[in-house]
């Protein structure tokens, strides 16, 4: 269950070389780094995110724990694809991605969409498992290009149902 300190916000002009901190030290943790295996430019990666921080900060929500940022999600393009989706290692388990995910839901869902979709990198099996508790399931699995490693790596694509216009409510398995 998460803290009722959790806040869900935008984004500001200005925050963009701190979430990308979070959203680089999210993936470098995590088992998503392994996805481009060890020839990734890390200060590449690095500098893609805060890249994407600064220029598409309207595009992202934020999740504060006593006043700090410890995560973020994105539309990047404001359509029913959840872009980005990282939660600060520190505050991992504490529901902060389940809450962001909900509210991005929520988004898609009052813009008039029936569905959510994201990708995932092919490898990430805690992040795939934290999508299917959510409701989402696996529809498609294939290598694209990633922008942010500047190679192929292996994706799937998951899609989850929505009622257009309804709030989401993720299961309660979380």
């Amino acid at each position: 269950m998460p803290t009722p300190d959790l806040v869900v916000r935008p984004a500001r002009a200005g925050e963009g070389e701190l979430l990308g901190a979070i959203g680089f030290d999210a993936w470098v943790r995590g088992v998503i780094s392994t996805a481009g295996g060890p020839d990734v430019d890390h200060e590449h990666v690095k500098a893609q995110f805060v890249d994407f921080c600064i220029a598409g900060y309207a595009t992202i929500l934020v999740a504060e724990l006593d006043g700090r940022p410890v995560g973020w999600g994105a539309r990047e393009h404001w359509d029913n694809t959840v872009t980005d989706l990282w939660v600060s290692p520190k505050a991992q388990g504490l529901g902060v991605g389940r809450v962001l995910l909900q509210t991005l839901e929520n988004d898609i869902a009052r813009a008039g969409y029936s569905a959510a979709e994201l990708e995932a990198a092919a490898v990430n099996a805690g992040g795939i498992r934290f999508y299917e508790r959510g409701g989402y399931r696996l529809v498609w699995r294939q290598v694209k290009f990633s922008r942010r490693l500047g190679k192929e790596v292996e994706k799937v694509g998951l899609v989850k149902p929505l009622e257009p216009g309804a709030p989401s409510n993720m299961r309660s398995s979380f």
